[in-house]
């Protein structure tokens, strides 16, 4: 009955530590084991010197006669694409410090009481050379593992995003009206805490602004517009929008356990008239300006005042305010005369708007 009882408990010992998760922490420079499946502190088997019991009735038994009980060992496994690579260990330690930056995880292993190594299968109970009961007869157990962490401050190059849009146009950062806004984020990497707003500019000001705060977790596809729209608003046509993404390692934030202020990347896209995707054509070609920035001319592409006849360049800043207006009788137009800042060019015919585009004016 007695060894019925043993089994029974260290059966219930097993499956309990089968039902409990392992974490694990980072830091700017540490991991911490935080958790360990649960197991027996009465388990030895390393460093043990022993000898035949003589306990009555007990045939599956060792008398201890110098030792302690075992604990978990730990290894530290570094992330490398999708490999991992084991970097420390085995080590007794829960701490591994003067980390580089980094993914990572603690691969463990517990002591587990050792079965079929005695006759019918049973454990081998271990008594002190007083004949108390102090455990049982151990070996390691399977491997377990951490969930990932984090080490180290994100850097620029772990900010990484793009613009997307349900019917993609000639411009990576022009949105027609009616299109889906998004942005994918799926490149930014080591981080598990974002930050994003969006800010509706006018002259370095913003007129409405939106942000999430700060959001555990990690994104990929993000919807833009769905997320102006839970502010009560709509995107407008001719205004130009700030992105500003941050992430952050949680545990090591820059600004706060480290100097470097946040790790953020600002990008800006505009929203154009319904259906013109910011572009026109001439023929089966597509017009464009450049050079953008410009300083003293732009010069137009795919586009022959011959044939292109009685048309207008006009230039509107971001408030919406037209400060210039010159015919168009060649491909190439003065700008030297512009304000240095951002503007809507658009080329009109009898006041309809036929190509736009978006032009940064520096002329100092």
């Amino acid at each position: 009955m007695k060894n019925i009882t043993v089994f029974s408990v260290l059966l219930c010992l097993v499956l309990s530590s089968e039902s409990m998760a392992q974490t694990a922490t980072g830091g700017c420079d540490s991991v911490t084991v935080t958790s360990t499946p649960t197991y027996s502190p009465n388990i030895y088997f390393a460093n043990v010197s022993w000898k035949q019991c003589q306990i009555v009735g007990q045939s599956c038994c060792r008398t201890i006669t110098s030792g302690q009980a075992t604990t978990p060992k730990y290894y530290l496994e570094q992330k490398n694409g999708s490999n991992w690579t084991t970097i420390f260990g085995p080590q007794f330690n829960l701490i591994f410090d003067n980390l580089e930056k980094g993914t990572y995880r603690v691969r463990m292993n517990v002591p587990v009481v050792a079965y079929n190594i005695c006759e019918g299968g049973e454990p081998i109970i271990l008594y002190n050379t007083s004949g108390q009961f102090i455990g049982w007869w151990g070996t390691w157990s399977e491997d377990y593992f951490t969930n990932e962490v984090l080490v180290g401050p994100t850097d620029a190059a772990d900010n990484n995003y793009h613009f997307t849009e349900g019917n993609p146009t000639l411009g990576e950062n022009s949105m027609d009206l009616d299109e889906d806004v998004g942005m994918d984020a799926s490149a930014s990497t080591n981080y598990d805490q974002w930050f994003l707003a969006i800010c509706e500019q006018s002259f370095n000001n913003c007129l409405r602004y939106r942000s999430n705060g700060w959001t555990n977790g990690t994104v990929g596809q993000f919807d833009l517009k769905g997320f102006w729209q839970q502010g009560g608003w709509q995107f407008q046509e001719w205004m130009t929008y700030e992105v500003q993404f941050v992430v952050e390692n949680s545990k090591c934030r820059n600004g706060v356990e480290v100097p470097p202020p946040w790790n953020e990347n600002r990008q800006t896209f505009v929203i154009c008239e319904a259906g013109t995707g910011c572009r026109s054509r001439a023929g089966d070609k597509v017009i464009t300006i450049g050079p953008n920035p410009a300083s003293t001319f732009v010069r137009l592409g795919n586009f022959d005042p011959a044939v292109h006849r009685g048309l207008v360049m006009s230039f509107t800043d971001l408030s919406g305010r037209a400060v210039k207006s010159v015919p168009l009788v060649s491909e190439q137009v003065d700008i030297s005369g512009l304000p240095d800042g951002m503007y809507a060019v658009n080329v009109l015919r009898d006041g309809h708007r036929l190509f736009t585009a978006k032009l940064s004016a520096n002329n100092h």
